[in-house]
């Protein structure tokens, strides 16, 4: 289904599952719901920041700024105040670590690693092809910097994997 997401234009996108149900929200809004059953509980995965796994070749394509992880399920009301704190700029780091994620990374780096914000010091590493970091931020008035992602790069996170039990959001 076309989401009418806008070309080069700023969205804020985070996507819930609590156990077999699932909600992708676009500016803070629920876009699409449906059950998912294709998860299976009690895994333990590895986490990439844009992609999915290291056998699907799902990479994201465009820029990606302030991505974070939580092991549970954020509020629609939360949601919202993310997107509305990305839109003013108000305080939009210091919102997303009030509520706990277990990663935030900002990719706002131009060398080196892709640092963890949050307290659990989850670090990740670029991969060496179709990155391009430095890039402009997506936050309004932001002076931290985004990384563009070609289809193929990610950011990979070996210490951080995670048992798929109850609920996530990303």
């Amino acid at each position: 289904t076309n989401s009418g997401i806008a070309v080069n234009t700023y969205t804020h996108l985070a996507a819930t599952w609590e156990g077999s149900f699932e909600t992708i929200w676009i500016n803070g809004s629920a876009w699409q719901s449906q059950a998912q059953t294709a998860v299976t509980t009690g895994q333990t995965i590895a986490f990439r920041v844009s992609g999915r796994t290291e056998a699907d070749n799902a990479d994201w394509q465009g820029s990606l700024d302030e991505p974070a992880l939580y092991d549970y399920a954020v509020g629609s009301a939360r949601i919202m105040a993310h997107y509305l704190a990305g839109i003013a700029y108000q305080n939009y780091s210091e919102l997303i670590l009030t509520d706990s994620p277990l990663g935030y990374w900002r990719l706002g780096e131009t060398t080196g690693q892709a640092l963890d914000s949050a307290p659990n010091a989850y670090h990740g590493s670029y991969s060496t092809v179709s990155v391009s970091r430095g890039q402009n931020a997506a936050l309004y008035a932001d002076t931290d910097r985004s990384t563009y992602f070609n289809g193929s790069g990610f950011v990979h996170v070996a210490s951080l994997t995670f048992p798929l039990n109850s609920a996530i959001t990303m």
